[in-house]
């Protein structure tokens, strides 16, 4: 999107991977308060991985943070694609799907 090159679904799997980021870290992996310096950030540094991410964690998030859309998970088999990944192996879908999975924490 900052290329002008348009949005797609790979746009959204970058998304999802910095989201993701920053739910595990509270902050977002490119921050500058200069709009250019930080656009420059976002397209040309690798993402800052944290030494307590777990080696799945990692994969994914730079696997879904490719500068190279086509090599982006999920830019084959869609979805089906990331949730095969071995991050989400413990993680039945169809029970996601039915709503009976039960969150690892419940805030009070």
């Amino acid at each position: 999107m900052l290329t002008y090159r348009g949005h797609n679904t790979l746009s959204d799997w970058w998304a999802l991977g910095i989201t993701l980021y920053e739910l595990a870290t509270g902050n977002p992996p490119f921050n500058h308060a200069d709009l250019e310096t930080l656009a420059d950030m976002i397209c040309f540094e690798d993402l800052p991985l944290k030494t307590w991410f777990s080696k799945d964690f990692a994969d994914l998030l730079l696997r879904l943070t490719d500068k190279v859309p086509a090599n982006r998970i999920g830019s084959k088999n869609g979805a089906d694609e990331i949730k095969s990944h071995p991050f989400f192996k413990s993680v039945n879908w169809e029970t996601v799907a039915r709503k009976g999975m039960k969150p690892p924490i419940v805030p009070d």
